[in-house]
């Protein structure tokens, strides 16, 4: 048999995962890889950064694959209410990328740059609604938290009959839910088809409890990444679809992970990870605009630690001033019981309100 179900050991799933920090860390590097050659491909073509742009989002469809895969344990294993959960996802995302587009604000006005047009552009992008009007954001990493918010938002609404059902149901529903968020990606162009990658992380954390062979696994992984370099773009996302959900279960299921994913230096780049998606972007642009034309490409290629390093050190003091504080006092926060469990209707009345 290709799937048989694994019996339940006595201890439960650990609450964390080396090895996925550590692809949390890989994918990291891959979205700064990706935007650093997108420019450097701009000023002077070449062939590495062209294979590198190639490889399209991959780091950030890595980023949603664990993203819907956490978020649905967090609900099929927990008893949050809908109003405490959704405000947990709040306070742990949100805040960063306030602080963040604040920045961008501050400083598009302090150097007269003119790319924020008025008080309603600012705040519909703090509201992230142009993410979702089809509009072009002000930070461009706002859509990922765009997608995942909403999903938080109606992820407790699809587990709620879920945990009703067996472990194998289960995953014959959520293969069922993914195979339409794919379907209507394909026919409705305002659905955006990497959100199905969150879909894809729900269905991963679902079949833990069957085997697959290891070797099915792998090969999996492999084809989806010949299809994420692929020149056919076409293909890219077929290629996420399979090779984030591989690794993901082969991390998670198989504890298939090489020993360096599990490093000091790796871990502690996975903690900051959110941090750094969030805030890379706005030392490269400085780069981009003030250092870049002033370097050949060779200079440009050879100096790629440097940028990476110039990214880091600025990601880390918004880990330390932004990120990290809060995440201490809602650590600190002493825990109130929930109301009611996942699987409640939520009563939506105090939103309507405010």
């Amino acid at each position: 048999m290709l799937l048989s179900p694994v019996p339940a050991g006595p201890g439960a799933p650990p609450r964390r995962y080396a090895s996925v920090q550590g692809l949390r860390a890989m994918a990291m590097m891959l979205v700064f890889s990706f935007h650093l050659h997108y420019f450097i491909q701009s000023q002077c073509a070449n062939p590495l950064s062209r294979l590198v742009v190639r490889t399209g989002g991959l780091g950030t469809d890595l980023f949603l694959c664990v993203a819907g895969c956490f978020i649905y344990r967090s609900l099929i294993d927990g008893r949050s209410g809908y109003a405490a959960f959704l405000a947990g996802r709040l306070r742990r995302l949100y805040p960063v990328y306030a602080f963040m587009l604040s920045l961008y604000a501050a400083l598009d006005l302090l150097l007269g740059r003119g790319e924020i047009h008025g008080l309603g552009q600012l705040l519909a992008n703090f509201l992230l609604l142009p993410v979702f009007l089809g509009g072009t954001p002000i930070m461009d990493a706002s859509w990922t938290l765009a997608y995942i918010l909403g999903f938080s938002a109606a992820a407790p609404l699809i587990v709620r009959p879920l945990r009703r059902l067996s472990s194998r149901w289960r995953v014959v529903a959520l293969a069922s839910f993914w195979l339409l968020a794919l379907a209507l990606g394909s026919s409705w162009g305002r659905f955006p088809l990497r959100v199905t990658l969150l879909a894809a992380g729900m269905l991963v954390w679902e079949t833990l409890c069957w085997r697959f062979s290891t070797r099915i696994v792998l090969a999996a992984a492999a084809a989806g990444l010949a299809l994420r370099l692929s020149p056919w773009s076409g293909a890219h996302l077929a290629g996420s679809l399979l090779l984030g959900p591989a690794l993901l279960h082969l991390l998670l299921a198989h504890r298939a992970s090489p020993g360096w994913l599990s490093s000091p230096v790796l871990q502690s780049l996975g903690d900051r990870s959110y941090s750094f998606y969030l805030a890379h972007g706005l030392p490269l642009l400085a780069l981009v605009h003030y250092v870049f034309p002033r370097l050949s490409l060779v200079q440009l290629i050879a100096l790629q630690p440097l940028w990476l390093l110039c990214s880091l050190a600025f990601a880390e003091c918004v880990y330390r001033l932004v990120e990290s504080p809060l995440s201490a006092a809602r650590h600190a926060r002493p825990e109130q019981p929930a109301a009611a469990p996942v699987g409640w209707l939520p009563d939506l009345s105090p939103l309507r309100r405010s």
